[in-house]
């Protein structure tokens, strides 16, 4: 357990919502899932430490799960649909980012 967790359950009431996985902590992942969903965006491995077969790996990750949502799409002009929206640009940049980096090592 780690300095940061340890002070994290020392708050009362909340050593039961990192025990239940409501709240993660230091759960970032070291290896690619073979599906992605929008909640685990924010548990993904750096991209700079990634090798290019990872990041084409990733790449192709994040293209299904535009796709996913894409085909998800909630009906116009509400809440849900923002948040839809929110995801959808959240992909996208990280798409373009991941992109990015494998043309930077294309150059090295």
């Amino acid at each position: 357990m780690s300095e940061f967790e340890d002070k994290l359950r020392s708050i009362p009431g909340l050593s039961q919502f990192i025990d239940s996985g409501f709240i993660k902590v230091g759960e970032t992942m070291t290896t690619l899932p073979d599906q992605l969903t929008v909640d685990q965006l924010e548990f993904l491995p750096d991209i700079d430490t990634l090798g290019k077969e990872d990041l084409e790996k990733l790449l192709s990750l994040l293209d299904d799960l535009m796709d996913d949502l894409d085909d998800e799409e909630p009906d116009e002009n509400t809440e849900a649909h923002e948040e839809w929206e929110e995801s959808m640009d959240e992909v996208t940049d990280l798409m373009d980012e991941v992109q990015s980096r494998i043309e930077d090592l294309e150059d090295e």
